[in-house]
C-alpha cells in the first residue's frame, strides 16, 4: 500500500567490483612524505601549556617503580655485566 505521492520502492543494487571498475582507490598510489623530528617541531610548535602538560606526565611516570620481576631481571643483567 503505497501513497500516490510516494515513489515506488526500488531495491538498491549491491556494490561489486564490476560496478566500480574506474574508481578503485587501492590502485591510486599514495606518496608517503617523511618529515624529520626537527621539521615536525618547526612546523607544529607546542605552546607553554602543552609543554607543561608533557613535563607533568614525564615526571609522574619517571617516578614509577619497576615491577618486582623486572627489577630482579635488571639486577641479574647488571651482575652478568660486572662478571664479564
Amino acid at each position: 500500500m503505497s501513497r500516490p505521492q510516494t515513489p515506488a520502492y526500488i531495491a538498491r543494487q549491491s556494490r561489486t567490483a564490476s560496478n566500480f571498475q574506474g574508481s578503485n582507490r587501492s590502485s591510486t598510489p599514495i606518496a608517503k612524505q617523511v618529515v624529520s623530528l626537527e621539521e615536525w617541531e618547526r612546523l607544529a610548535p607546542l605552546d607553554d601549556g602543552q609543554l607543561q602538560s608533557i613535563n607533568v606526565v614525564k615526571e609522574k611516570y619517571s617516578e614509577r617503580e619497576y615491577p618486582e620481576n623486572v627489577s630482579t631481571l635488571f639486577l641479574v643483567v647488571q651482575e652478568e655485566e660486572r662478571s664479564s
